[in-house]
């Protein structure tokens, strides 16, 4: 039978922990530490070989989640085909020291030795994905969401001043800002970029908040150690989508 529970469960995860609350105008925190779930189904990674990025060998890996829609053995399995390459506005030098998961949405790039902590998915089509280093010093989450109107607004306010407006007009939960200052900037109408440093780290990440009748959200950041800091640009790179041209 259906795990009639994962699709709640899912959204409460995916919940920034200040909302969990009921509170309204909350400052967003910037640069939650990820812990693994309460369960054992955070999701795994396999090898896949390599994959041709830009002409250079990448480590790649595959990945396996809990199936939303089954029974808690069932998995979900997330294998890119055979001979997959991409390009991506990354070095050589930089493609050396990275490595590739593939993801129920698309591929992702991290530091080489880092490995995944937790993968989920949710029936609605919700995700949430993190990726940890060994020593704990350096972590990449993702998040999205695209069926819970209210969880999307809520979770882009801190970042879109028409979001914060949408989840007021809802009379849903909002955030007023983020608890540290930000240094933000519209990379596209739907897209922000912001940095900020918090507690000796720096934290890069992305947002991307649509409503034009379908609400579209999802969140990535990330924060490197000071050696791995040129790595942030090619990492997010990823989640920017191309632009298409027009004839």
């Amino acid at each position: 039978m259906r795990n009639k529970l994962a699709p709640v469960l899912l959204l409460v995860l995916l919940l920034p922990a200040a909302l969990l609350g009921q509170s309204k105008k909350m400052r967003y925190s910037i640069g939650e530490r990820p812990t693994p779930g309460a369960d054992s189904r955070n999701g795994t990674a396999f090898s896949v070989g390599n994959i041709r990025i830009n002409d250079t060998q990448v480590p790649a890996y595959g990945s396996e989640v809990a199936d939303p829609f089954q029974d808690e053995d069932a998995s979900e399995r997330f294998e890119p085909q055979p001979g997959a390459q991409f390009s991506t506005a990354a070095s050589p030098e930089q493609l050396q020291r990275l490595a590739a998961y593939f993801t129920d949405k698309q591929w992702v790039l991290v530091p080489r030795g880092w490995r995944l902590q937790q993968g989920r998915i949710g029936v609605n089509g919700s995700s949430y994905w993190v990726f940890i280093a060994p020593d704990g010093n350096g972590w990449l989450s993702y998040s999205s969401d695209i069926a819970c109107v209210g969880c999307a607004q809520s979770a882009a306010s801190p970042f879109f001043a028409e979001a914060r407006r949408d989840a007021q007009e809802n009379d849903m939960d909002f955030y007023s800002g983020t608890d540290v200052p930000i240094h933000s900037v519209r990379l596209r109408p739907d897209i922000v970029a912001y940095r900020a440093d918090k507690n000796g780290r720096r934290f890069d990440g992305l947002v991307h908040y649509r409503n034009d009748g379908d609400t579209e959200y999802w969140k990535v950041e990330v924060t490197l150690p000071p050696h791995q800091q040129d790595l942030a640009r090619p990492i997010l790179n990823r989640f920017v989508p191309k632009r298409t041209r027009t004839p």
